[in-house]
This record gives C-alpha cells, structure tokens and sequence, in this order.
C-alpha cells in the first residue's frame, strides 16, 4: 500500500509515501508524475480521499483505465451547505435573498464536482447508508456504483472503567460554532445545571473561538463547568457518565465512537443523516429534533438523575460500538476490492 499527499510524508510517519511536484495546486506535472507512479508501481486500485476536491478530479482524470479509481468521501453530502463565513463582515450577508443566492450558487457548483466525481469513479464509498440519498440530491449515481462502509475504530476497546464513572458531562470537539453550535451546548447547560446537583461540565477542544466562549459561558454565569482545552480525551471518557454532542452537522463522529466505546450514555442532535445509525435509532442514545435546547436540557436532567435508565443506554452504546470493529471494516474493503476485480475482468472479456 502506498500513498501520496501534498505534505511531507514524515509527517505521519508513513513508509511507502510520495509527496506532489506542485503541492497544493492542480498542474500537468502532478497528474504526470501520479500516472508515472500507478505505473511503475503496478497500482491496481486508487482511494481517492477527501472527494471531490477539483485537484483531485484533475489528476484522477488522467488515470482512467490504469487503476480502478475508488472515491472515499468523508463527510455528509450537505456538510458544506452554510454561508460563506468570510462575508460575515459586510451587512448584506444578513439579507435572505443575498443568502438564497449564496446558497443557490453553492449548490450549482457543488452538484457540478458530485457529477464529475461520479464519472471517474469505479465506486463511491460513503460512510453511512444514509448519505447515499443526500448525493442523489446532487447527482443521478447509478445504484450500482455507490456503497457505504463506515470508519473503524483506531483505538482499542476497554471494559474495565465501568466502576469509574463519575457525575460528569464530557463534550470533546472543535470549538467552532458554525459546525459544533457551542452556543446550544452553552443554553443547555445554562438550562439544565440547576436541576443536577452535583454534575460538571467539561468541555474538551480548542480552536480560534475558544476565548470567545469562555467569556460568554462566564457573562452567562454558568456554574460548575471547566474549559479544558485541547488534550487526550481518553482519560475524560472513562470518567464521563454522559456525552452530549451539539453539532449542527457531521459526518461519521469519531468522537461519539470513542465515547460510547467507553460506556458514556450520549445525546445528541438528530441533526445528520448518520446520527439515527450511530445510536440506532435512539437504543443506544437520545435523539432530540434540532435544535431544541430547552428539551435537550430537559433529556439531559432525565438522563442525571436516573441512573438504571443512564447504565443501560451506556451498555448498550458499549455494545454498539463492536460493529465498528477494525477487523470488520478491513474485511468489507477486501470484499469491496475483490468485487471491482470481478467486474474489471468481465469488462476486459467482453
């Protein structure tokens, strides 16, 4: 296995890595020496990740026909589908038509890149069954050439922290409140913390923002919550009885994985496609219609104050979690792998 980026390759201590002529910008030198590789190499199959930038499509055009091209894209189809923050500035980005038109042109574009995509791939790889409607917004994929396999989990599961549990709530994520809504986390807590004795919050993550949230969460006068920065969020886990996650969208929440993989009961947003998945259908979590605040905060004071209901939610997201062992994602890749082989040799034999 080899792979290719625009950064140095020590970065991520790979071994067999190649970085780009012209890092970071689309070139006929780039797709040139990409082709030279898949063919030196004797490449038989491309995952292109982070699809479908127009980098990438630019250089996987070259490469049709020498190496099944496999498209892994990585989030929610409707991920991007907010307003471009950088026009924050000027007044007229607060007039709906100007939004509507904001939103119109995204959606243009963003539907142009779906098409492309489509069209050079062997396969397209979605993290969730349920996102495969949400391309179909965009473009008309045959049934055929769309899948989905989730990302496994990257550490190992543990049970011996069941006895560790404290009263605490845990948040771990990029302080950013166009993706994560920290304001809601904040209104919650805001909400619920006067009917949980006891309790904390803690918030784990850092970013630009991060300033500006702990002066509001300190002129809202919250009580008994602590910003904790970025750090190893493993420790936090085993010691966490409740997760809450208040994002306006996602993708596949690796976050949500490691907490549930350590027994933390979690709530969240039913706010993307793959949430309903993840917690199947409510078994293993609590689903609020976003962005309800006030019965989010009223799910999280059930949730405190009635542990047999908390154990068992916990348990259960414990149990979920086992579907995304490493060892099966790998073998639906193999699986994946041996099918295109399948379908390439019938092609070459008619």
């Amino acid at each position: 296995m080899y792979s290719i980026s625009n950064v140095c390759p020590g970065r991520f201590n790979y071994t067999d890595s190649f970085v780009l002529p012209d890092p970071w910008c689309v070139s006929t030198r780039n797709s040139d020496y990409i082709k030279e590789l898949v063919s030196t190499l004797n490449i038989d199959f491309i995952i292109a990740a982070n699809m479908p930038y127009p980098m990438m499509l630019y250089n996987l055009l070259a490469l049709r026909g020498q190496a099944m091209i496999i498209s892994h894209y990585h989030s929610s189809p409707r991920l991007s589908f907010t307003r471009f923050n950088f026009l924050d500035r000027y007044s007229i980005s607060n007039r709906k038509w100007f939004q509507r038109c904001v939103f119109t042109i995204q959606r243009r574009l963003k539907a142009s890149l779906f098409v492309q995509m489509c069209e050079v791939s062997d396969k397209v790889v979605m993290l969730s069954e349920s996102y495969i409607p949400e391309l179909r917004m965009f473009t008309e994929v045959e049934e055929s050439k769309v899948t989905a396999i989730t990302n496994p989990m990257s550490f190992k599961v543990v049970d011996d922290f069941w006895n560790r549990k404290e009263r605490i709530v845990l948040w771990v994520g990029r302080i950013k409140e166009s993706e994560k809504r920290i304001s809601s986390l904040l209104r919650i807590w805001k909400m619920a913390s006067p009917h949980m004795p006891g309790w904390r919050l803690r918030i784990l993550g850092g970013g630009e923002e991060l300033e500006r949230w702990k002066a509001k969460a300190e002129s809202m006068g919250l009580k008994d919550y602590e910003f904790l920065g970025f750090c190893n969020p493993e420790e936090y886990y085993k010691t966490a009885s409740i997760y809450v996650m208040t994002s306006n969208i996602e993708g596949w929440p690796m976050t949500l994985v490691e907490a549930m993989s350590y027994a933390c009961a979690p709530i969240l947003f039913d706010s993307y496609a793959s949430a309903p998945e993840m917690v199947d259908g409510g078994k293993c979590g609590i689903l609020v219609k976003p962005f309800d605040d006030k019965v989010f905060a009223e799910k999280l004071v059930e949730l405190a104050l009635d542990g047999e209901k908390r154990r068992l939610i916990a348990e259960a997201a414990f149990n979920k979690v086992m579907s995304y062992d490493t060892d099966e994602i790998i073998d639906k890749w193999y699986k994946l792998f041996e099918s295109l082989s399948f379908q390439n040799s019938i092609g070459k034999n008619e």
